[in-house]
């Protein structure tokens, strides 16, 4: 044994708390960061409330009976209509909200304290009020007649897409679900072979690390059509035992059912299994309505006029963010104020595919002042997309608050912040954008130093606001100028 210097052992424990999240979902620390924001919302009044939810149940009638009228009658929540809706209000703007059909529409309101004694959870007061038709809401916020519309929209097109799931065939369905796949960026293969060994397609994913690493993953896929069950905790389970004894890394099930409680525990706490049931599929779905166009066309073209209607119109946040904006004036003078309405909107976009802002910061030397840092936590394809292709650990965000176009030398002096550490992508934000002639600039840039300078204006942040309103992805909008800046280089 050689002589020297004693031999030093270290002994790491890791305690596992592996979870996967679910589209939209938060994880502990960003729903910790949630709960400790402060929210200042103005108190809603018994009438404010009744005019939301009645508002919200003649807004789904009206757009089922304008693009699903074939259907109504299977849609549960339309036939069973009127209804003796009965508001429990706790808090500021806490509400549970129960319905059952009546003969005549009547919406009543009072307070948890006036309940029966005895009642103390939701199912037992749902119960009470012999609802079949229950939610309930402690988020703080304002419960405009924007947001009836817009939730029940939303509510009437995911009950649309459910019925949709439950008449399917296997043959479509199988169809669809590839279609989903790809169109999320997978390549699959679904030859005989892949049948030899029980899953429906197989396919691999390049995934982006930390400190520019990448990992490559073995995805097998399977469609299951259930109808109107549930996929229960042992079918997780049974996928789960079966893909740790293949040679791929995870098994994904793809499900037209719902999952059960204890089923939705073990998919999002396994590594090797992830389930996309009705809910999901529903989100996909809406990021690439094309796939279901050929099957559903009918409702391809619901959203697509509904896409439109809510553009013009604009939604609850849009409104607020579009006078923010446009009552803030341009110049130096009130620089702070636009980079705090700015902020406050990239973090409501981003608050589920980004880390919290970070305002102000320097580099080392204090030469080059970053307006706003958020942490990129690869929520959403772009994200991953930007990180492993511009190693982009940090969205870099600039605010310019001129009254006029950029030119390219700003885009130039911007892109001074870029480096290794935080990445090579910078997000520029001025109120009229990018002139046309800074095109050289960022093909310069990156032609020449690797470095992607985006600019948006407030245009675009509006765009984004109204994309996030409608269930879509707000940074689909940076997507597109991405994409245009390289078919341009």
């Amino acid at each position: 044994m050689r002589a020297g210097k004693p031999a030093l052992f270290f002994f790491i424990v890791f305690v596992r708390a592996m979870r996967v999240l679910r589209p939209g979902e938060m994880s502990s620390s960003e729903s910790q960061a949630d709960r400790t924001t402060p929210r200042e919302i103005e108190p809603i009044s018994d009438d404010q409330m009744v005019e939301y939810f009645d508002l919200y149940v003649q807004t789904y009638r009206k757009v089922i009976e304008r693009y699903f009228h074939p259907f109504r009658e299977y849609l549960s929540f339309y036939v069973n209509y009127p209804y003796l809706t009965t508001l429990v209000r706790s808090g500021p703007s806490g509400v549970m909200c129960f319905r059952k059909p009546a003969e005549v529409a009547q919406t009543n309101v009072m307070l948890w304290s006036q309940l029966p004694p005895g009642l103390s959870t939701f199912f037992d007061i749902r119960d009470h009020f012999d609802a079949p038709f229950a939610t309930f809401d402690f988020r703080p916020r304002s419960y405009r007649p924007t947001d009836a519309e817009i939730e029940a929209t939303r509510a009437a097109l995911n009950h649309a897409l459910e019925l949709f799931w439950d008449v399917i065939e296997q043959e479509k369905f199988t169809s669809v679900c590839q279609a989903l796949i790809q169109a999320e960026g997978i390549e699959i293969t679904t030859d005989d072979s892949v049948d030899g060994v029980g899953f429906n397609a197989v396919g691999r994913l390049v995934l982006a690390e930390f400190g520019g690493f990448r990992r490559e993953e073995r995805w097998a896929f399977r469609f299951h059509h259930h109808k109107s069950s549930r996929v229960s905790a042992q079918v997780i389970r049974d996928a789960e035992n079966e893909v740790q004894n293949s040679d791929y890394d995870v098994l994904c099930l793809l499900t037209s059912g719902d999952l059960t409680s204890i089923g939705n525990y073990v998919s999002v706490t396994s590594e090797k299994v992830r389930i996309w049931d009705d809910a999901v599929l529903n989100y996909l779905v809406n990021r690439h309505v094309s796939v279901i166009e050929p099957e559903f066309g009918g409702y391809a073209e619901a959203l697509a006029r509904l896409d439109e209607e809510f553009r013009l119109r604009g939604g609850a946040d849009y409104d607020r963010v579009k006078e923010q904006l446009e009552s803030c004036p341009t110049g130096q003078r009130h620089f702070a104020a636009y980079e705090e309405i700015g902020t406050e909107i990239l973090r409501d976009l981003f608050a589920h595919t980004l880390g919290p802002a970070r305002p102000q910061p320097s580099s080392h030397d204090g030469v080059h002042r970053r307006d706003v840092l958020f942490r990129n936590t690869q929520g959403s394809a772009f994200f991953r997309r930007i990180a492993d292709r511009y190693r982009s650990d940090f969205l870099v965000v600039d605010f310019k608050n001129y009254g006029r176009a950029l030119p390219g030398a700003t885009l130039e002096s911007a892109a001074k912040y870029a480096n290794k550490a935080l990445g090579m992508f910078i997000l520029i934000v001025s109120r009229r954008g990018a002139a046309q002639g800074s095109r050289s600039a960022q093909i310069r840039l990156f032609r020449d130093e690797g470095i992607v300078v985006l600019s948006i204006s407030d245009d675009h942040l509006l765009e984004m606001v109204a994309r996030k309103e409608r269930g879509e992805q707000p940074e689909d909008v940076l997507e597109d100028l991405l994409d245009e800046l390289l078919i341009a280089y």
